[in-house]
């Protein structure tokens, strides 16, 4: 566990991101979810873990949406249907959106990051454009 400061006196032990997401996988395997959940759990956990490289022992106040959009393109960059890559955003934010009701979040990272406006509908398949994600803003 890393340790930051928290106001002026008091040191609080702050999780890696690694600790993190590994709490975050024992507390669901005893939530009573069922294996096939846990199974895509554990693999969103490990594959986002894996993607922060060096940040995966950064304490995971630090991870910021920098350190979580790659996770998304590494999921496009693999031709994974626009719906698997939006179901693995919608379970990577579970364990952030729990972090931040606990106040020990100033933000969800994975929440502001975004799945790529770019994706495969299936494989073999021509990538299509996703307007819906893709924040446009048009000057006059």
């Amino acid at each position: 566990m890393n340790c930051l400061c928290r106001g002026r006196s008091a040191l609080v032990e702050t999780p890696s991101a690694r600790e993190f997401f590994a709490a975050w996988i024992e507390k669901a395997e005893q939530s009573g979810k069922s294996e096939t959940t846990l199974k895509h759990y554990r693999q969103i956990a490990r594959d986002f873990v894996d993607s922060l490289g060096e940040w995966a022992e950064a304490p995971c106040e630090q991870i910021r949406t920098e350190e979580a959009q790659p996770y998304l393109e590494c999921l496009n960059n693999k031709g994974l249907a626009l719906k698997t890559i939006e179901n693995s955003h919608k379970i990577l934010k579970i364990p952030f959106t729990e972090y931040c009701r606990l106040g020990k979040l100033a933000f969800n990272p994975a929440a502001v990051a975004k799945p790529l406006a770019i994706a495969q509908d299936s494989p073999g398949k021509t990538p299509f454009i996703v307007f819906h994600y893709i924040n446009l803003s048009i000057s006059g």
